[in-house]
């Protein structure tokens, strides 16, 4: 669902931007600290509403400003556009409007702007917590397997109260049988569309893994673990683990555990490939989660790329430019030089491009 127009206010250094956006590419360049990666946070508030940079949604408010307020127009398929804002004050409660009727989840800004992000946290997935690469593969079972939202939230709702009660003096099994009859259903729901999910995101990883051009005797893995052991059932998993839960204080096995290691020659991938290399193998598997997302739902996405040629050579600019080719997704890529952004958009075979020049806090386009 691409966005048309975008209006900023009190966005870190973004006092007062307003920009008409290609449906296809955006290619946004300047100097560090100019507001880039401020821009693309203030999609993210839309999407997410939340930044990818930090949970403290007031270092993102302008210094002396009492809010910050992000806008936008989002093409639908039905030809009406939807309207999206987001209102964040220094304090006091915050607000999110899908075409002027309120909203009080994240999954329903999620559900408009489907997004995904690229950016120097990405490298997480190779070398984080599990959950980042949890998270990244949920985005994928979130929008294309509709029930998976309300599953999880039932169960994030039930590991919390068991590991409340977990937290308590002279708790007993039996207190917790109710909470494991319930993790045992709602976790063995998530994991099966985890597992539906599964195949098809791995097949499409394997057609794009050649183009990143790695040593031929390197051999990519992927590894998806449940979050209890294969043979048994949650509920069987949560009993064996009853001690040690008790022990830490905390549910240590269940569908919050699932896991997806990458493994280069059966060894850490963070620990075999390049940066570069890491960066591309990230975005094999970003874009297989985004072509699988438009083969299933049949409607577009929005991807940001910050500061696409950091760390790449210009084979694997050229290989994700290809991948880039092959989406049907609004894209915002930054850059620091100007050339950059031109080369990529010589690449785009005469698609909807768009090059904006960021220049303290302030965003002009380039040869409207």
């Amino acid at each position: 669902m691409p966005i048309t127009q975008l209006k900023i206010n009190g966005v870190r250094n973004l006092t007062n931007v307003e920009l008409e956006l290609s449906e296809g590419f955006n290619f946004f360049y300047g100097e560090n600290g100019s507001g880039k990666t401020s821009l693309l946070e203030a999609i993210s508030l839309l999407a997410h509403g939340r930044s990818f940079r930090t949970v403290n949604y007031r270092q993102l408010i302008q210094h002396e400003q009492p809010h910050m307020s992000v806008f936008a127009e989002v093409a639908q398929q039905s030809g009406i556009a939807s309207k999206v804002g987001v209102l964040r004050p220094q304090r006091g409660q915050s607000t999110f409007k899908i075409d002027g009727s309120p909203v009080y989840s994240s999954a329903s800004l999620a559900s408009l702007l489907p997004l995904q992000v690229i950016n120097s946290k990405s490298f997480d997935l190779l070398d984080g917590p599990r959950k980042v690469r949890r998270g990244m593969f949920d985005w994928l079972v979130f929008h294309v397997k509709h029930e998976f939202s309300v599953l999880w939230r039932d169960y994030t709702k039930a590991v919390k109260q068991r590991n409340s009660l977990l937290r308590r003096d002279k708790i007993s099994g039996y207190e917790l049988a109710p909470w494991d009859i319930e993790l045992n259903r709602l976790g063995i729901s998530i994991d099966a569309l985890r597992q539906e999910c599964l195949q098809p995101f791995l097949d499409k990883v394997d057609t794009l893994i050649p183009d990143i051009n790695l040593p031929k005797e390197y051999r990519v893995d992927i590894e998806y673990q449940r979050g209890w052991t294969e043979g048994q059932t949650l509920s069987e998993a949560l009993t064996e683990s009853y001690a040690k839960d008790r022990k830490y204080g905390y549910t240590t096995c269940g569908a919050h555990k699932s896991e997806l290691k990458v493994l280069i020659n059966k060894q850490a991938a963070a620990e075999v490939l390049s940066r570069g290399q890491q960066k591309s193998l990230i975005a094999a598997f970003m874009f297989a989660e985004l072509q699988i997302f438009q083969q299933l739902m049949n409607k577009p996405s929005v991807l940001l790329i910050d500061d696409l040629p950091a760390e790449l050579d210009q084979q694997h600019i050229q290989c994700l430019a290809n991948w880039l080719l092959d989406l049907d997704t609004q894209v915002f890529v930054t850059g620091i030089y100007a050339e950059d952004m031109d080369r990529l958009k010589n690449k785009m075979n005469n698609k909807p491009c768009k090059v904006f020049h960021v220049k303290h806090g302030e965003i002009n386009e380039c040869n409207p």
